[in-house]
């Protein structure tokens, strides 16, 4: 006995009235499904000029009723690199404003003092704005820092060792004794010991780049003949920078031309090098000398 909630189900062979095709217990007349046919016309037609990863994605069979999917295979995907791009594009006008709001901030407060909410109100965009390109305050620091540090130019090339680090050592300091790029750069190493991504970054943005560049210098004085061909190059750019460095952090001694050349003159010695005289004259300092 069917129960009340239940509606009574047919008898299994019971007869179905109509002569049309079934669709959940109900009979439909065939004129309904005339255009079957011509259904499967249109899909045989597609097919043929269908693109081969859609042929081979998807494999159907036509009956002559409606297409059966039987099954999806392996479909190939539009690489992600070359997807179009959803959303507006990025704004550069928003990227200015906000590295201009976060240097200004970083000028008087450094990297310790800089907030985003900060960032956002002096730059008038959200805090999601500055957060979709930048993970951290570190990070944005980091960009703001590289968008006014003068330090990353050509290696001189003046036909000695020792010249060539006497330019080239002399503007690194120049660009970060007492100037807006010397705070930040404090600021960032303080921040960089606890934030792991600033350190990738600013080993890839700052340290290998700057270390390259002083290492051209190093391969043209043991192609001279200058110095020892297993000098460790490491090691003679660890003593140039890691001396400017320590005053750089504990502002002990001022960082200034008498320093520059003093670093230059010890190390030219230690390395074996002879050391250039004419470096220190005016026309060969020219482009990185103090303001005295």
């Amino acid at each position: 006995m069917a129960s009340p909630r239940d509606p009574a189900r047919p008898k299994e062979n019971a007869p179905i009235t109509g002569s049309g095709p079934v669709v959940d217990g109900e009979a439909f007349d065939d004129d309904v499904f005339d255009d079957e046919p011509e259904v499967t016309a249109h899909l045989l037609e597609i097919t043929e000029i269908l693109p081969t990863e859609l042929t081979e994605a998807l494999s159907v069979e036509l009956s002559e009723g409606a297409p059966v999917v039987k099954g999806l295979v392996a479909k190939r995907r539009t690489p992600r690199s070359v997807r179009p791009r959803r959303g507006r594009p990025r704004s550069v006008h928003a990227d200015r404003e906000i590295l201009r709001a976060a240097t200004a901030i970083l000028e008087v407060k450094g990297v310790g003092g800089l907030s985003i909410e900060e960032v956002a109100s002096k730059a008038s965009v959200g805090k999601t704005t500055i957060y979709r390109r930048w993970s951290s305050r570190g990070t944005l620091a980091l960009d703001a820092f590289l968008a006014v540090f003068d330090g990353h130019q050509a290696p001189p090339d003046t036909g000695t060792f020792s010249g060539d680090l006497r330019i080239a050592f002399g503007r690194w300091v120049k660009a970060v004794s007492g100037t807006s790029a010397g705070i930040m750069l404090v600021g960032l190493i303080a921040e960089l010991q606890q934030d792991r991504l600033l350190a990738a970054k600013w080993q890839d943005q700052v340290v290998a780049p700057l270390r390259a560049q002083f290492s051209i210098m190093l391969d043209r004085a043991i192609s001279r003949g200058e110095i020892p061909a297993d000098t460790d190059a490491s090691v003679v750019l660890d003593l140039v920078f890691g001396a400017c460095y320590y005053r750089l952090l504990h502002g002990h001694r001022p960082l200034n031309e008498q320093f520059v050349n003093q670093v230059v003159d010890v190390v030219t010695i230690g390395v074996g090098a002879r050391i250039d005289l004419a470096a220190g004259q005016p026309d060969a300092i020219a482009g990185w000398r103090f303001n005295r």
